[in-house]
């Protein structure tokens, strides 16, 4: 048995699969323990003379073996082609058939190699290979399965059109969804599901799926030939309140997928690997695992800890072979291990025990968990199309990623381990023993309220001026809200600018210091001199400390940027909001989205659904530029010209600039534009890699509403930042308002983070 104190990866020890045979019955569709595989220690190198593993040949890919290799090994000492031909000899095959995998950069971990040898000499090879001081480790490529039973036909009533589905998604109602709904249906972080994909064309995931990536055939989409992938899925974020199908958890998050298992639910340790890896270094907040593996694997270990180094919460099912141990990848220390329970908080019989960490819904055969289902694969007679039902430790997993995608909407400063322990420590005791369900079942609604309990919200986390050198001294009123039941005192100090920065009392409600409770707002008067200042660009902050009943505290911290100009035109737009929680991401309206076909460099122009007004202007058109910006009007069309930090004429007059810099949507992602429900024309950048480091990449929109209105909402931003900038102009080229600009060594303003919605609107000048 394990503690449920505080999470840490050098001091949980896990309890480890028994040694010993099972048959596998095909009901279950997934492997039960088999013995493990034989480690060198890769701080000597020195074999341990184990015998290679005892399994039959459906445990693992044929013809395919996973070896580690010492970093500083002799075997490469002459170079890398010379230490691949080597390892080819070793194992003896040709050099082609060697592969080496990225999964660790990390300078403990071996490099890894993936061979290609003849189907049926796998453990002939791997027992060679050990016999070598330099090989860290040889294990077969083994094979990891999806941890579900698919569910029987369900004697309850049909799914009804109902966004909640009180009648048959009891799992939701059991963890106490609705309420949490009420607090957060979470924002545009990023969940990656390695599973068997996903269904591109279901509607519960319209406008939210990322490109993704397919590991079983490199090449074709990640999409969904077994259904168990849109199920997970649907679990986690299918769509709530669009008055059909199911709904989901977290429904406003950002879909991930990635295709690691074929059509039966089976994948190979390798895939699963790359997958971790690759979503890890493709901005992935959270890494769902349905998957479940009889075998420790070297491979999955480091990219596990790969991932979990980056912040990474990767949540694993426990296994469906009960009473066995829970297995891989679960039984890692870097993932949070995830048990079935029943409609009376039971573990499930079928689940897995031991090192358990959390417990969430999973389902018998008459308690079925209804979710998502691709249309064109066989499903559920008793459930509409689209849908079906299933029962597992995959649904329960499921359940644990949506509910951790919802803690850090609302609170996303928190750290991997806060929300691994925050959902750990809000989950319902049950009775049952720890080696059943862990710290207990899984309590979405405590989760979410423990994230916000005794805080302080505030409606601007930053404020970001413009001003002449003769500019009156002028207010920003930031407005602060408790969301939890306890009564807060809060006071505001400056903490840097002291002399043209000031929190200061002003009539009315406005104040440096009170007491906040739940639903009762309190404002705070920020004063910013802007004469008191030599032009240039000048930064401070205030503090607001927030003290609870029991002594303490919570600390907010508002940084203020104030740009002094010598001259200014006479008008200008000004920032009205940023918005660092809610994410105000812009859905289609039942016309859909158009996908335009840009490629580097490339703009194209687009009319208008209504006519866009804003100060002077009143135009019907825009041009959108690849390179993350847009134009008005669309015969202004001009070249995509370096990113410049001062104002001037390019590339426009007038424009909006979402993410202006080089991007290149020809290498992959997607740009669509369409009208939102809100009414807004929004360009779209989904997944749209940088043209010099294809590996990052944006996922932001620009939206223009006919009250001359702008939005900039970003989901996914580059994790390095060279030449960009944010903002609008307007009133002949003049500087506007820039929110952010980055060129060279000139840094302008505070640059979006993403989860974030960027609000800019007309105003005369103070």
């Amino acid at each position: 048995m394990k503690s449920n104190g505080p999470f840490s990866l050098k001091n949980i020890q896990r309890q480890q699969p028994k040694v010993g045979w099972l048959v596998w019955p095909v009901v279950w569709g997934l492997l039960f323990s088999a013995p493990g595989p034989a480690r060198l220690q890769a701080e000597t190198g020195s074999p341990t003379g184990d015998p290679p593993p005892t399994a039959t040949a459906a445990d693992f890919a044929q013809g395919e073996v996973l070896v580690g290799v010492l970093r500083a090994a002799p075997l490469f000492s002459a170079g890398r082609a010379e230490g691949e031909q080597a390892l080819a000899e070793l194992a003896g095959i040709s050099v082609n058939a060697v592969e080496e995998l990225r999964i660790s950069d990390a300078a403990e971990a071996p490099r890894f190699f993936r061979l290609g040898v003849e189907p049926g000499t796998e453990m002939a090879t791997i027992a060679r290979l050990r016999l070598e001081p330099s090989v860290a480790f040889a294990e077969p490529n083994w094979i990891v399965r999806a941890a579900v039973t698919n569910g029987e036909e369900s004697p309850t009533p049909v799914l009804p059109n109902d966004p909640l589905f009180r009648p048959n998604q009891w799992g939701m109602q059991r963890i106490g969804a609705p309420r949490a709904w009420a607090i957060s249906q979470g924002s545009a972080i990023r969940v990656a599901v390695i599973d068997s994909g996903i269904d591109f064309s279901h509607p519960e995931f319209a406008g939210r799926l990322l490109i993704g990536k397919n590991y079983v055939t490199p090449g074709l989409s990640p999409h969904d030939d077994s259904g168990h992938g849109t199920h997970v899925t649907g679990i986690i974020a299918a769509a709530l309140n669009n008055g059909e199908g199911v709904a989901g958890l977290a429904p406003n998050v950002l879909i991930d997928p990635r295709k690691a298992l074929n059509s039966s639910n089976a994948g190979t340790v390798a895939n699963i690997a790359q997958a971790i890896r690759d979503a890890a270094d493709e901005c992935a907040r959270i890494i769902n695992l349905s998957v479940t593996l009889n075998e420790n694997s070297s491979v999955l270990e480091a990219a596990v800890n790969y991932a979990v180094g980056k912040g990474i919460l990767l949540v694993g099912a426990a296994g469906n072979s009960a009473p066995n141990p829970v297995l891989w990848p679960a039984a890692y220390a870097g993932v949070l291990a995830v048990a079935a329970t029943d409609i009376q908080d039971q573990r499930a019989y079928y689940s897995n025990t031991g090192a358990v960490d959390l417990a969430a819904p999973g389902g018998l055969s008459n308690q079925l968990i209804y979710s998502t289902w691709p249309t064109g694969i066989k499903g559920c007679t008793a459930v509409p199309t689209g849908y079906c039902t299933a029962f597992g430790t995959s649904m329960s997993a499921a359940y644990v990623s949506g509910a951790a995608a919802l803690v850090w909407s609302v609170r996303p400063d928190l750290t991997l381990l806060q929300v691994r322990n925050l959902l750990l420590e809000t989950a319902r005791k049950t009775g049952a023993p720890a080696t059943d369900v862990g710290a207990g079942r899984l309590d979405v609604q405590a989760a979410v309220r423990r994230a916000l309990w005794s805080d302080i919200e505030l409606s601007q986390t930053r404020i970001s001026e413009l001003a002449l050198l003769s500019a009156p001294a002028y207010t920003e009123t930031v407005t602060l809200e408790n969301p939890s039941g306890e009564l807060i005192f809060w006071q505001a100090t400056v903490t840097s600018g002291s002399g043209w920065l000031a929190v200061q009392p002003a009539a009315g409600a406005i104040q440096t210091s009170n007491s906040i409770r739940y639903g009762e707002p309190a404002q705070l008067s920020v004063a910013i001199s802007p004469t008191l200042l030599p032009a240039g660009d000048h930064t401070g902050s205030v503090q607001v400390l927030g003290s609870r009943s029991s002594g303490s505290q919570v600390i907010q911290t508002i940084p203020v940027n104030l740009a002094v100009r010598a001259s200014l035109h006479s008008l200008y737009l000004t920032w009205t909001s940023r918005q660092t929680t809610g994410l105000d991401w812009q859905t289609a309206n039942a016309g859909g989205k158009q996908e335009l076909q840009m490629t580097d460099n490339s703009s194209i122009g687009l009319l208008l659904p209504f006519t866009y007004t804003a100060e002077s202007l009143a135009v019907t058109d825009v041009r959108l530029y690849a390179d993350g910006f847009l134009i008005f009007p669309a015969l202004k069309s001009v070249a995509s010209l370096p990113v410049a930090c001062t104002p001037d004429e390019t590339p426009a007059s007038e424009a909006v600039y979402g993410w202006w810099s080089d991007l290149n949507p020809g290498l992959g992602g997607t740009v669509n534009t369409f009208t939102s429900t809100a009414g807004a024309f929004v360009a779209e950048f989904l997944d749209v890699p940088l043209a010099g480091s294809p590996g990052e990449r944006v996922s932001f929109q620009m939206a223009l509403f006919a009250d001359g209105r702008v939005k900039l909402n970003y989901a996914a931003l580059p994790k390095t930042v060279g030449e960009v900038v944010v903002g609008m102009e307007v009133n002949d080229g003049l500087l506007s308002t820039r929110i952010a600009c980055r060129k060279g060594n000139t840094v302008l303003g505070t640059l979006p983070v993403a989860g974030e919605t960027i609000s800019i609107g007309a105003t005369d000048w103070r």
